[in-house]
C-alpha cells in the first residue's frame, strides 16, 4: 500500500523530514507538497502534515471504488469540477449515499491527478496552546506547531525521555508531554522555571523541572530538544559563546537545536543530519538543526 501525505507548504523540507523520521520510511517521492511512501505511523503526531490518504490510483475507471466505500461518501477535489467527478464515482457504487457534512468515506483528487482515500485529517488546534493562552505567557516561547515538529525530528517514541536544558516557560516540554513522553527541563532563570511548572500543571503534565545551568549537565541523554534564548526578552548577552560552550559540553545521541538565523553553528562534535530555515516574521527567521552524535574523528562542517 502506498500512502500520500499532504504536507503544509509553510516549510516543505521540515514537513517531509518530520514524516520520514517518524515513519522511518526507506523510500519516498515528493511531488509538489504530496509525499508518497509505503510507511504509515503516528499520523496524529505530525505537525506539518495536513492529511494522509491511501493512494488509489490515477485512472478513475481502474479503481475498485466499492472496495473502499463504507456507508456514505463525499468527494473533495483540488482544481477540478467536484460535482462532475462525484457523479462518476457515484455511478460506480452500489446504492451509494452522499453525505457532505459527515461522510464515512471521503475520496480526494489531489493535484488534479492522484485519487486518495482520506484516512487521517490533522485537526490539532495549536491556537489554544499558544503562549498567550497559557497561565504564564512569555514572548520567547515557540509556536506550538513548530515546537511539536522539533520534538518529532528526534524520532523519539512515547515514554522516551526528552530534555530541554533551556526550557523557558515550557513550550517544548508541553508538546513533548502531550505526546506521552517523559520530560525533563531546566533553566538558569528561576522565574522561568516557575513559569514552566505552572504551565505544565495547567496541561496536567508531569515533569521534572529545575533551576540549573545547561553548561553543567553531565548526564548523557538520548534526546535533547531546545531553542536557545536570545533577544530582548532574555538575559543572554553572548549567544555565540553560549552555543559553542553548550555543544562542547552536552552529551546526547540526538539534538534538535533552534537558533536565530544570524547565528552560525560553530564546529562541534555532532554531525548535521538535517538543517532547516524557518520563517517567523519579517525581521526574524529561525535555523533548526538536527544533530547526531558524530562517531567519525572529524568534526562536522558548519552551516
Amino acid at each position: 500500500m502506498v500512502y500520500i501525505y499532504e504536507l503544509s507548504k509553510e516549510n516543505l523540507k521540515l514537513a517531509k523530514t518530520e514524516v520520514l523520521t517518524l515513519t522511518k520510511a526507506r523510500n519516498s517521492k515528493l511531488k509538489k507538497n504530496l509525499l508518497f511512501t509505503s510507511a504509515y505511523k503516528y499520523p496524529e503526531r505530525l505537525a506539518y502534515t495536513k492529511a494522509v490518504y491511501k493512494f488509489l490510483g490515477t485512472n478513475i475507471n481502474k479503481i475498485k471504488w466499492q472496495k473502499y466505500y463504507k456507508d456514505s461518501f463525499c468527494v473533495r477535489v483540488q482544481g477540478a469540477n467536484e460535482r462532475e467527478l462525484a457523479e462518476k464515482i457515484w455511478n460506480k457504487l452500489k446504492n451509494p449515499i452522499v453525505n457532505l457534512k459527515n461522510p464515512k468515506t471521503q475520496f480526494n483528487l489531489l493535484s488534479k491527478k492522484y485519487f486518495g482515500l482520506l484516512i487521517y485529517k490533522n485537526q490539532d488546534d495549536y491556537e489554544k496552546r499558544k503562549t498567550k493562552n497559557r497561565p504564564e505567557s512569555h514572548p520567547s516561547s515557540l509556536h506550538p506547531k513548530l515546537a511539536k515538529a522539533m520534538i518529532n525530528l528526534t524520532g523519539a517514541i512515547k515514554s522516551s525521555i526528552i530534555l530541554d536544558p533551556f526550557c523557558g516557560s515550557g513550550g517544548l516540554l508541553i508538546e513533548a508531554g502531550l505526546m506521552g513522553m517523559k520530560i525533563e527541563g531546566s533553566d538558569l532563570d528561576r522565574n522561568m522555571v516557575n513559569r514552566a511548572k505552572i504551565n505544565l500543571k495547567h496541561y496536567k503534565i508531569k515533569a521534572k523541572v529545575e533551576q540549573k545551568d545547561a553548561l553543567t549537565i553531565t548526564r548523557k541523554y538520548k534526546y535533547v530538544v531546545t531553542d536557545l534564548p536570545y533577544g530582548k526578552s532574555t538575559k543572554v548577552t553572548n549567544i555565540k559563546s553560549l552555543v559553542k560552550e553548550f555543544l562542547d559540553n552536552i552529551k546526547a545521541n540526538v539534538i534538535v537545536l533552534g537558533l536565530p538565523d544570524f547565528i552560525k553553528l560553530p564546529k562541534n562534535k555532532y554531525k548535521v543530519e538535517s538543517y532547516f530555515k524557518h520563517y517567523l516574521h519579517k525581521s526574524l527567521s529561525k535555523k533548526i538543526y538536527l544533530l547526531k552524535w558524530n562517531t567519525s574523528p572529524k568534526s562536522n562542517l558548519t552551516k
